[in-house]
């Protein structure tokens, strides 16, 4: 796997207090490791072969560049219901942009 960054944008609710919610957008930056797709291989010259692996990635930290959200993203981060959603938004950007951009990322290793 190798160590990428990917910037993007997400939105998301927040509690401010009891029963008022507003929507911040979340300017970040996510670190995470790629690991391209392994084709399959049915048959290596000794018989044996190997089933492939599907491409993977790996958020391991998300950094907050700019958002007017007034509670710090480190408390939205530590918060398991925002954690979810932060952590899913992020990695659905970063496949979009994987499979925009499929044959740059293709050879990468």
């Amino acid at each position: 796997m190798r160590d990428r960054t990917h910037e993007s944008t997400i939105w998301f609710e927040v509690e401010l207090s009891k029963d008022n919610y507003a929507e911040y957008e979340f300017d970040i930056l996510a670190h995470f490791e790629y690991q391209p797709e392994e084709k399959e291989v049915r048959y290596y010259a000794d018989g044996s072969g190997y089933p492939g692996c599907a491409a993977e990635i790996n958020v391991y930290d998300i950094e907050c560049i700019e958002t007017e959200c007034p509670i710090p993203f480190h408390e939205l981060l530590d918060n398991k219901k925002y954690s979810e959603i932060i952590y899913d938004r992020v990695e659905n950007n970063i496949w979009d942009e994987l499979e925009r951009n499929a044959d740059y990322y293709a050879d990468y290793r």
